[in-house]
Parts: structure tokens; sequence; C-alpha cells
């Protein structure tokens, strides 16, 4: 059905189909300011989403046929979280046989007429125009040359993300325009169609996030790892979440256990992400991405994939220095762990950790192998088998005040698929010792002013010389006047010591 769409105050996000020709995709523009005509064979320019002061495909798509069979529909999240990405679907639907091609364009508003959000395609069906067109400031997104389903019948759909603004931004409409074209391979005769879709922001709106444990995993082609991927609820959120992974590389496939997880309370839940390596794989590391869809709603986690060679080792070096901050002329103790990740055992295992300036060297220890040298500290460790690990104690005397930095490395005879964790570096801040105490008051002395209390904590004075003492053990309060010790003690009426704030 065609209608036009008012204008309304509210933040709108337009989408305008291309109205597309049989052959080639046509869109005219015929901007307001220049009444130069333009055809696009993979998208129209920007501005033609009939929103609040643009241009619609009537302008270009002349002779159209009414609003025929077909229908034109956006599903759009009705609530949406400020900082989180939808994916947003436009559809065409129409039975009449000679509607053979599709397009569309879609641009998001605010109450002012200005873009909000991000839109981004998420296959090659889908473009985006931003700084274009007779409204500079907003930004599109409408169909490619190889999203136009020519000869495609019954209708088309695409798919693509807008991430809302980082803050509340009010009431988000989504306009679309979209023309249904009878492939006769000029710009008559199409169905030329206008909608729109409502989304309100939500303060606290149902949500979920996604975690995976570990972030990294290492494996030898032929093999398979296992990451832990977490989904967990907020805000009251139920439903299943799909679960998918994109980005990794070829020759290495992965499979969830379950496929989907099924939130039906505030309890989190956890599948596992089996990946495995064929013997082809490529050597080398590769960023992936973990994907948990429900519904319009899409959340993400990274993740990390190194395929080694069976032969090389990873080894891994971290340091702790103690104590934080250290004393001038008192000893600093670092402590280097190193760890064979594998999959190969590791030979010839060295680590090498030049001294800061600043402060003299003392000892260096080894639980395994020898260390020598005194300004730049080599320590040859031999050999590690895998998922073994071998520590060093590193003892220095700073001489200075300030921040002193110390990073060991560490290498063997074995290839490394991960050299970045092969050096550890620690901070100290150096601080100088500390004083011994002073008195404030030249004439302030210490003296005894009455014995017989058992365990006195506390104190409270009535006068110069006249206060009351608890005893911890008894819960009694005794009364001591010109240092003499009264006779009958006020017996507080109290049954543990946490009563008495002991």
């Amino acid at each position: 059905m065609l209608h036009k769409i008012p204008t309304i105050n509210q933040l709108k996000l337009t989408v305008t189909f291309l109205f597309v020709a049989t052959g080639v995709a046509l869109l005219f523009s015929d901007y307001i300011t220049t009444n130069n005509v333009h055809a696009r064979s993979s998208g129209p320019d920007a501005g033609f989403t009939n929103a609040p002061g643009e241009l619609n495909c009537d302008d270009c798509h002349v002779n159209t046929t009414g609003p025929g069979t077909g229908a034109l529909s956006i599903l759009a999240p009705q609530v949406y979280v400020p900082g989180q990405t939808y994916q947003i679907t436009v559809s065409h639907t129409n039975s009449d046989p000679t509607r053979k091609r599709w397009g569309f364009q879609l641009t998001a508003l605010d109450d002012i007429n200005q873009k909000v959000g991000n839109l981004e395609p998420l296959d090659a069906l889908t473009q985006t125009l931003d700084n274009k067109g007779p409204f500079p400031s907003r930004q599109y997104i409408e169909h490619t040359s190889g999203g136009t389903f020519f000869g495609q019948g019954g209708g088309a759909s695409w798919t693509f993300k807008w991430t809302a603004p980082p803050a509340d931004a009010g009431p988000v409409m989504f306009y679309a325009a979209g023309n249904q074209a009878n492939g006769d391979g000029n710009t008559s005769g199409d169905n030329i169609y206008y909608t729109f879709a409502a989304s309100q922001p939500a303060t606290t709106a149902p949500d979920y996030t996604i975690t995976v444990a570990p972030s990294s995993r290492l494996i030898v082609p032929g093999r398979s790892v296992t990451y832990n991927v977490t989904v967990t609820p907020s805000s009251g959120f139920v439903g299943q979440v799909a679960l998918s992974v994109s980005g990794l590389p070829a020759n290495v496939s992965a499979g969830f256990n379950p496929p989907s997880v099924d939130i039906t309370n505030t309890a989190a839940q956890t599948s596992v992400l089996t990946v495995s390596a064929n013997v082809g794989a490529t050597l080398g590391t590769t960023p992936f991405i973990i994907n948990a869809t429900s519904g319009m709603q899409t959340r993400t986690a990274p993740a990390s994939l190194t395929v080694a060679s069976p032969t090389s080792a990873d080894l891994s070096v971290t340091k702790t220095d103690s104590p934080d901050p250290a004393t001038t002329g008192t000893n600093l103790t670092y402590r280097i762990t190193v760890t064979n990740n594998g999959p190969a055992a590791a030979t010839n295992v060295t680590v090498n950790d030049p001294m800061p300036a600043g402060v003299n060297f003392v000892s260096a220890t080894p639980n395994q192998g020898t260390c020598s040298g005194t300004t730049t500290v080599n320590c040859a460790l031999g050999g590690l088998a895998v998922d073994a690990s071998a520590t060093i104690l590193i003892v220095v005397q700073p001489q200075s005040i300030g921040s002193i930095s110390n990073t060991a490395t560490v290498s063997a005879s074995e290839s490394d698929p991960l050299p970045a964790n092969n050096t550890a570096t620690a901070a100290t801040t150096v601080e100088a010792p500390g004083t011994a105490p002073t008195m404030l008051v030249s004439d302030l002395r210490v003296r005894t002013v009455t014995s017989g209390l058992t365990l006195p904590t506390s104190i409270a004075f009535l006068g110069v010389n006249d206060f009351l003492v608890l005893e911890k053990d008894s819960g009694k309060v005794q009364r001591v006047v010109n240092g003499a010790l009264q006779s009958t003690p006020l017996d507080l009426a109290v049954n543990s010591a946490s009563e008495r704030g002991l």
C-alpha cells in the first residue's frame, strides 16, 4: 500500500528502497539545488528516503502503477539500549510475477533530522553512503548492484546492522521507501512503497552478555581445542540465544555443544566451543568473533586461535616485584616464572634480564639451571617439558627514590608461535626510608596511673583525674579517681564480647 510518511518529531531511522529496473538497477536523483538527473546502476544517490526534506522514488520512477499487490516492511527493535547493536531487516513481498527486481535505501535521523547511531552492512548485498547528497550529515544504507536479486520473484529482503547511539536519543522511527521493479529496462511501471516503524529507548531493557574463556588457544594441525562460552542474562532477559563463529581461517572448523543456550532465569548458561584444525591449516594467529543472537539482539566476544607447528614451543614469562613500593637501601625481589605451553618440549631455555639503572645487584637464584652476571642477569634453565615451569628470584637494592622498570626475555632453541608473550616487565616505585616518630609536644610524658585492671581496652574521661575503663574479659567498667581504683565496678548487662563492642 502506497502512503506518504508524515513528519514525526521523533528519532527517525529512514529506509528508502532503491527503485530498480530490468537489466540495470536505475535510480535517478533530482537534487533541489541542481535539477540534474543522475542514473546509478549500483544504488541511488543519497537523499531519496522520503525522510523530512528529501525527495522520494516518485521523483524518478514516473508513471508508477500504484500500490499493486506488494508490501514493504521493516523488522526493527521495538526498544533499544544505548550502544547496543541490532540487526534490521527490510523486506519486499509481492506475488505479482511481473515484479522481477528490488532495491532500497535507509537513513537514521534524530528529532532534529540528523544522523543517529551507525549503519553497517552485514554482507555484500548492502552498502553505506556517508557525507553525500543534499543532507551530508545523514548516513544511508542501500542495496549494491549484486543486491537487487534480478529475476527473483515473490520479494526480497536485506539484513544489516544498526548500532544505537551511546546515550538515550529519544524515540526512534524507521522510514522506508522501496521499488518493486517490473524489469522493463526503464523507470516506468514500477511499484513504489513507503513505510515506517518505531523504536523506543529502554532504560533497563532485558539484555545479556557473552564471555569466552580462555580467549586464546594454541592448536596443532589435526587436533582440536575447546573454549567455554558463557551467556549471562541481565534485567530479566529470558529466551534462546543462538551461538555462531565468524572469522576462522581456512581448513579450521568449529561447533558448539549445545548450539544454543536457553535462558529461563537469572543463571548464566555455558556452551563448549570446539575448534578443529585440518592438516592443511595455515600456521599463524587468527582473531575471530563469537556471536550470540536472540531475536534482533546480537552480542559478540573476541577470541583468537594460533595454529602452530608440532615442533614449536610457546614459552611465556611473567614477572612480579616485592615489595612495591620498595625502599632505598633495602632488598627488592623480582620473581620470574617461565612456562612452556607446548606443543613441543623446549630445549636450551634462556632468560635475559638487564638490571635497571640505580640498583645494586644482590643475587640471582633459579630453581633449575644457573644464572650469571650482575648488570645483566643471564640464566640458562636447560629444558622444559610441556606445561612445566621454572622460576628465578633476583634480588637488588634500589639506591634512589623514583620509579624503576625491569624487563625479562625468554628464548629457546625451538621456534615460538606466540613471541608476544616472551617478555614481561615489572615497574616499581622506590621511596625513601621512613623516619622515626617524634614528639610534637615537648613536655608530654607517659606514666602509670593505676594497676589491677584486667585487659583494659577503652577509656572514657569524666574529668581531669576521673575516668572509666572497660575490661575486656569481665565486661565490667572500672572507675579510677585520682589514680585510685574504686571498690565498686559498674557491671554491664551484656552476654558476649560482641555485645560489649570488643
